[in-house]
Parts: C-alpha cells; structure tokens; sequence
C-alpha cells in the first residue's frame, strides 16, 4: 500500500506554532519538551514531534532542530527513534497517527496564514 504524504512548505515560525499547539492538545508545551530532561512522556512527544516536522515539512534537521533547541545529529537520532517505535509499539504508533494528524491540521492553518501574510499590504 503506496501512502501519500502531505508535505508543507512553511517557514520555521509558522512550523512552531503548529507545533506548539499540537501538543498542547496532549497537555503539553513547545517549551515542555525543549527542556532537557529524560522522562518517558516527554521524549516520546519530541520524537513524534519531530519525526512529524521531517515528514511533513521541508525543513532540514539543522531548521527542525532549532525548533526544539537540539542539533541536527539529536534531531536524527530522534527521528530514527521514533520509526522504530512505531514499528514496534501500538500504542505509540496509534498516538504517532492521531499526533501527525493534529499536526497536518495544524500546518494547513499555519500555510494558510503565511500565505496570507504575504498578500497583505
């Protein structure tokens, strides 16, 4: 089965935002999982978070990891991490999908109010 993915270009502010907001609906912040700590919960949504930003977005490791405040060697290492997961965890990959689905919603907003910038005067 052939899945298409919804790719957005959209600059690292509007990315944010988007972010930021999704796991606000999971109870957290952007600023919750920048932090560098280790607990379970919170490692899981950066990873989502950022496996997420790399699938449906243009920007690089180096653009998705000032979002989290990580280099782009911990944004791939996460990123790998997080595939992994969802292969071998349910409940992660069916939290990945409602994530990323939030998320897509989210860009689209996002997208939308960049592109709205641009034309106003």
């Amino acid at each position: 089965m052939n899945e298409t993915k919804k790719v957005f270009m959209v600059r690292g502010e509007y990315a944010r935002k988007a972010v930021d907001d999704t796991l606000q609906l999971f109870g957290l912040s952007l600023e919750s999982v920048q932090l560098h700590v280790r607990t379970k919960n919170i490692c899981d949504f950066r990873r989502m978070a950022i496996l997420a930003m790399r699938q449906h977005t243009c920007l690089s490791l180096h653009d998705v990891g000032e979002i989290f405040d990580r280099d782009h060697a911990t944004v791939k290492y996460n990123q790998d991490k997080a595939k992994q997961l969802i292969e071998i965890e349910v409940f992660y990959k069916r939290t990945y999908e409602r994530f990323t689905q939030l998320l897509i919603e989210r860009l689209e907003s996002e997208k939308l109010k960049q592109w709205n910038s641009t034309i106003t005067p």
